[in-house]
């Protein structure tokens, strides 16, 4: 028989985030116990599944209380620090701008939840505690949960002993906090996508060849092993930006055209991952770059296996740091995590106008402009198709250099038709790749801001003598860890992005020259042909 439930409290929850709306005096009916962290799961009256705390409802047994009894309170057991952090990747595709926060709501010191810019209040905090404990957000699906930075911030026991190589290096030098580097960098090319089938032809793939540069040795794997590669760095790394992969096509996906722009997507987000000190040093990447998932069938799925039994993930990430000490205050932290927040909203926004600009001057340049061109080079050549009946010596020359005009005219209309593809093609892929990695800080910044209030709360207990001087002391050590983390990758970022546009404005600007400079050469070369008309 199922199990019936009242319930004793309102609870907004997320829908989004898989929860129920309920209010004081509704039934439930229970469908799991087991979803764990205090959670249950169940269905509404109108039929809605979904989660709902449990210390919010009371099992009903001879109907519903006439009363309900006093709030739930959470343990002050010591063991209450000790958090087992919720492990897997559920990125939230929405709008990117709503998972940041407005500003307002961190000044609130039991903050625990999530934070967004559409709002000037800070949202429903999920939390109850009682003197001399700090707030564990009861909100498993909440950002700062998630990452596993409450887990480590609160003293989350560490799950395995770490090895050498596990070991992370964060540095202070002269540019700020960065990422040690990688001792051996490379890059990878990735190539020779080919059509493949199994089962008889039933089921078709393509594969594609990765060639490292410090390797030289070709691996083969299709898009599901980037795809698989991709979750596994998001799970383990909380506060590294890890650049979406390329969308996944399912209609015409194996299109030669398709295929080979996949390629080379493929190959920017190889290659920006390969540049990242940290990610480019780990057991997972190191396995996929070196093992070829179809030649090497059982040492690849070993090293999976091994992969997804990583217990250095989330909140164990941060037990591998080995940072300076942090000499910022909590105010000159606060400035510059906001200072960087606006700096990629600001950025965010240039980066999509920016794209629809560089998508108007393709049309524009390959469509209207060559257009243009064509029907100039049509006047032209009907022009001189007028005149070709006198076939005068003086006006044969005339005749022959204005065709020649319309035919220069054609050439221009046709280099405006492949031009894009020389100079704005690799701009919009570089602007695009951006704005994927400009979506993944929200959560990053979501994780450092939550964990700073969480201090303040841990501070304020100590005030009211409600929490020991030592322990307030070992989060603030570790909330210093996590900022290394944060402005670490910051500086990386922001390196990189220097790097890369650079680079992307000198190639366009060169291709923009070389584009004007071969229109003028035509045009120059059609303009002697009348020097060999007569003039009288």
């Amino acid at each position: 028989m199922a199990t019936r439930v009242s319930v004793l409290y309102d609870f907004d929850g997320d829908t989004q985030n898989g929860e129920l709306v309920v209010r004081e005096g509704d039934h439930l009916t229970v469908t799991d116990k087991d979803v764990g962290e205090g959670w249950w799961e169940g269905l509404d009256s109108y039929g809605n599944r979904g989660l709902f705390p449990a210390a919010y409802v009371k099992v009903l047994e001879d109907g519903p209380p006439s009363r309900p009894p006093p709030a739930p309170i959470q343990s002050s057991s010591p063991q209450y620090l000790s958090i087992s952090p919720t492990r897997g990747y559920d990125k939230n595709d929405g709008d990117w701008e709503d998972e940041w926060d407005d500003g307002s709501s961190v000044a609130s010191d039991s903050y625990s939840g999530d934070y967004a810019f559409s709002s000037n209040n800070a949202p429903r905090t999920m939390s109850v505690s009682r003197a001399g404990t700090v707030k564990k957000s009861m909100n498993r699906f909440s950002t700062f949960v998630k990452s596993g930075g409450e887990a480590f911030l609160l003293g989350a026991n560490q799950d395995s002993t770490l090895q050498s190589q596990d070991k992370v290096v964060i540095e202070d030098s002269a540019d700020g906090i960065i990422w040690q580097n990688n001792p051996i960098p490379f890059i990878c090319a990735v190539s020779e996508p080919e059509k493949k089938s199994k089962y008889k032809g039933i089921k078709s793939y393509v594969a594609y060849q990765i060639v490292p540069t410090h390797t030289d040795k070709a691996v083969s794997h299709r898009f599901k092993h980037f795809d698989w590669l991709y979750g596994r760095l998001v799970e383990k790394f909380p506060t590294i930006s890890v650049p979406p992969l390329p969308d996944k096509q399912i209609t015409g996906r194996y299109a030669d055209e398709f295929i080979q722009k996949r390629r080379q997507l493929l190959e920017l987000w190889m290659n920006r991952v390969s540049r990242h000190p940290v990610i480019a040093q780990c057991e997972v990447f190191q396995h996929f770059i070196k093992c070829d998932s179809e030649a090497q069938e059982k040492e690849w799925k070993a090293g999976k296996r091994r992969a997804e039994c990583d217990k250095l993930v989330g909140s164990q990430f941060f037990y591998t740091i080995s940072s300076p000490a942090q000499n910022l205050s909590q105010q000159q932290v606060e400035h510059k995590v906001e200072h960087f927040k606006d700096f990629v909203k600001g950025m965010d926004e240039s980066v999509k106008t920016t794209i629809s600009r560089f998508e108007e001057y393709w049309d524009k340049v390959a469509r209207s402009y060559r257009n243009e061109y064509k029907r100039f080079a049509s006047g032209f050549l009907q022009l001189s198709g007028s005149f070709a009946p006198d076939a005068a010596a003086y006006s044969l020359p005339l005749t022959q250099a204005i065709e020649d005009t319309g035919r220069t005219y054609e050439e221009i209309g046709d280099l405006c038709q492949d031009q894009p593809r020389k100079d704005a093609s690799q701009m919009i892929d570089l602007l695009r790749e951006y704005s994927g990695i400009l979506s993944t800080f929200p959560d990053i910044v979501i994780v450092q801001k939550s964990a700073m209030s969480k201090l303040k709360e841990c501070q304020k207990l100590q005030e009211e003598e409600k929490m020991e001087y030592n322990e307030v002391a070992d989060v603030s050590a570790r909330l210093d860890v996590m900022t290394n983390c944060v402005f670490a990758e910051i500086n990386h970022f922001q390196r990189e992005r220097v790097r890369d546009f650079k680079k992307q404005m000198q190639h366009f600007i060169g291709e923009q020259i070389q584009f004007h400079q071969e229109i003028i050469n035509k045009l120059q070369s059609s303009l002697e042909k009348y020097n060999y008309v007569p003039d009288d």
